[in-house]
C-alpha cells in the first residue's frame, strides 16, 4: 500500500492518539489518589474484603482495586498480586474499579515520532467496563469478592 499513516485495525491514528492520552491521564490521576489517601474519615465502618481477580481465566499478575463509598473520602486502593487482594473498606454501596498497567511507549502505541513518544508511561490493559462497577460491602463479615474479567 501506499506511504500513508499508519492506522490501526480498530480505528484511525487520532482515535489511538486520544485513547492512549486518555489512559495516561487516568493512571495519572490514580497514581495522584493513591498517594493522596487520608486516613478514614472518623465514624465511618468497615469490613474486611478479599477476593481474586482472573483475566480471560487466567489469575492477574498485577494490578489495583478501587472500592469508592462516594461518602466524602477517597477511594480505598488495595494491590492485586497474583489474583489475590484483601484489605478493610468501607461498608455500604461501593464503586468498584479495577486497573492493571502495561509499561509501552507513544511510538509502540501509535507509531509516528515526536518529542516524548519514547518516554516510557503506563496505560491501563482494562477496558471501561471494568471501572464504576456496583458492590455491596457487609458490615462485621469477612466479605468474598471475585472478579472474571474478559477482555478479547
Amino acid at each position: 500500500m501506499g506511504g500513508g499513516a499508519a492506522v490501526h485495525r480498530d480505528g484511525t491514528r487520532e482515535e489511538l492518539t486520544m485513547r492512549w492520552l486518555l489512559s495516561v491521564g487516568f493512571c495519572g490521576m490514580l497514581v495522584v489518589a493513591a498517594g493522596c489517601r487520608p486516613p478514614a474519615a472518623p465514624g465511618v465502618e468497615r469490613a474486611s474484603v478479599a477476593g481474586t481477580i482472573t483475566l480471560n481465566g487466567q489469575p492477574l499478575s498485577r494490578g489495583q482495586i478501587f472500592f469508592d463509598a462516594r461518602a466524602g473520602e477517597p477511594p480505598v486502593i488495595l494491590d492485586v498480586v497474583d489474583g489475590r487482594y484483601e484489605g478493610q473498606v468501607p461498608v455500604g454501596a461501593t464503586k468498584v474499579s479495577i486497573v492493571s498497567t502495561r509499561t509501552t511507549t507513544m511510538r509502540a502505541e501509535v507509531g509516528g515520532d515526536g518529542p516524548g513518544y519514547d518516554d516510557e508511561t503506563e496505560i491501563d490493559t482494562l477496558p471501561g467496563r471494568y471501572k464504576n462497577m456496583d458492590c455491596d460491602v457487609e458490615p462485621a463479615t469477612d466479605n468474598r469478592v471475585d472478579f472474571d474479567l474478559r477482555v478479547r
